[in-house]
């Protein structure tokens, strides 16, 4: 529908607490499959502007951070606070993978990440 209303680009976000709602249990399956979004990004030739955190607006619940991090006693989070830093590069070592293969210097459609 976008492209057909002549868009040529989507920004989308990547909500970590959407895909990690409970700690170590990154799910990318199903409504959650951004590698299937991406993909079908490219096939109506739409150029993503991919968001993906780990805070990513105030407008979703909680910055898009995952619930689970507030049991974590003095954790400071948008920080550099090695705890924090673990967990983020825990989302990215899983997130990135998948974005990787749809970079726009590889042919895919993600022009950008934020």
């Amino acid at each position: 529908r976008v492209a057909a209303m002549g868009f040529n680009a989507i920004q989308v976000y990547v909500p970590w607490n959407f895909h990690e709602e409970s700690k170590g249990s990154i799910n990318f399956a199903g409504d959650r499959d951004l590698g299937r979004f991406l993909h079908m990004a490219q096939e109506a030739n739409l150029l993503v502007l991919l968001r993906p955190g780990p805070y990513i607006c105030a407008e979703w619940e909680f910055g898009g951070f995952p619930a689970w991090l507030l049991a974590e006693d003095g954790l400071k989070l948008r920080t550099y606070e090695e705890r924090y830093i673990a967990h983020v590069d825990e989302w990215f070592g899983t997130l990135l993978p998948i974005v990787e293969n749809y970079l726009y210097s590889k042919g895919g459609p993600v022009v950008m990440v934020q």
